[in-house]
């Protein structure tokens, strides 16, 4: 996921967004190796902050979805502070069954 902050967001609530996923990241379940932070500011057009995690399989991922402390933390956190956000989802070689095909074209 990347997220970019709303124009008029404040240092100190950029320290609070951090904060808020550092306690829901390590509280919400199924997710695994969930990295996140503030964008390097070296390219023009990057989004502000950035999410990364692993999910053993699709149905975890669909459980970290549905969990209640992932709703609270968009609507107490994202919804209020960015702008816009992004996200994508795929599969790795590990969670690819041996009948999965990927396009390398």
């Amino acid at each position: 996921m990347t997220f970019t902050f709303k124009p008029s967001i404040s240092t100190s609530e950029i320290d609070e967004f951090q904060k808020d996923f550092k306690f829901f990241v390590v509280q919400i379940p199924y997710a695994h190796n969930a990295r996140h932070g503030i964008d390097l500011g070296k390219r023009p057009n990057n989004a502000s902050y950035a999410l990364v995690a692993h999910f053993q399989d699709e149905a975890d991922f669909q459980q970290y979805l549905d969990h209640p402390l992932h709703k609270e933390l968009i609507q107490s956190t994202i919804v209020p502070k960015c702008e816009s956000w992004l996200g994508t989802q795929f599969l790795t070689a590990e969670c690819q069954s041996p009948s999965t095909s990927t396009r390398t074209d």
